[in-house]
């Protein structure tokens, strides 16, 4: 499987204001926990046969994207997310083993990961918050939910944490979430026409009204003309 690895444009600004003023340490430990970090959502997809767009190494942090169904398992997307941070600490666990361990990369390795679980889109936090939320609410319902969460977490940091570096970081997120909010429907649309070409046969099943009622993991059915009907069915006539 070839795997496309991207730098993103501010990546490499970030790298060279860091060896201007001298913080070449930073940038390498700091690169190499989010590549090793990657390689954890990058493993858990070949391993589960998930396909892999690509990645794309950003300043604070990476991004690995998958061509997969909206509609895949939702425990297997769980395991993805989850792999990242445990390679990130393995990794730093065999530093600290081999005494490669120094305060710097105590202090980076501490901070990726507590960014990286906040819940703000795109982080891997917000992904775990999606799966907890598609749990309880609708797909549709869900990512809007997520949005609200991501925003108001940016907020509540931006009066604890306001500094330049943190000011871009914060754009940043901020144009993800924008992306995401345009790309909403589209995911839904992708998510209702999965369930018409393929035969999906979940455990379990609910009886709803509106097709933004539809929940991952769910057999559905509609009333119709005083029948029950299957969801393919229903989608089919009402597309």
């Amino acid at each position: 499987m070839k795997i496309k690895f991207k730098i993103h444009p501010l990546t490499y600004i970030f790298i060279l204001l860091s060896f201007i003023t001298g913080y070449f340490k930073y940038i390498i430990y700091l690169m190499s926990l989010i590549y090793i970090h990657e390689i954890g959502h990058i493993t858990a997809g070949i391993l589960l046969n998930w396909n892999i767009k690509k990645v794309v190494i950003c300043p604070f942090g990476g991004m690995t994207y998958f061509d997969e169904l909206q509609n895949r398992s939702m425990k297997e997307e769980f395991i993805i997310i989850i792999l990242g941070p445990i390679y990130q600490m393995l990794f730093y666990l065999l530093l600290n083993y081999l005494n490669l361990k120094t305060p710097l990369l105590t202090n980076i390795n501490t901070f990726l990961l507590i960014f990286n679980l906040l819940p703000i889109f795109p982080l891997d936090g917000s992904k775990l918050v999606l799966l907890f939320l598609e749990k309880i609410f609708s797909f549709y319902k869900s990512y809007i939910i997520l949005i609200i969460i991501s925003i108001l977490t940016i907020l509540l940091l931006i009066f604890v944490y306001h500094s330049f570096l943190y000011i871009i970081l914060y754009l940043f997120l901020l144009f993800q979430i924008y992306l995401l909010n345009k790309q909403r429907k589209e995911l839904f649309h992708k998510f209702i026409l999965e369930r018409i070409l393929y035969p999906f046969n979940f455990k379990k099943s609910k009886i709803i009204k509106t097709k933004k009622e539809m929940k991952r993991e769910y057999n559905h059915y509609y009333f119709y003309k005083n029948k029950l009907i299957n969801e393919q069915t229903f989608l089919t006539l009402f597309l």
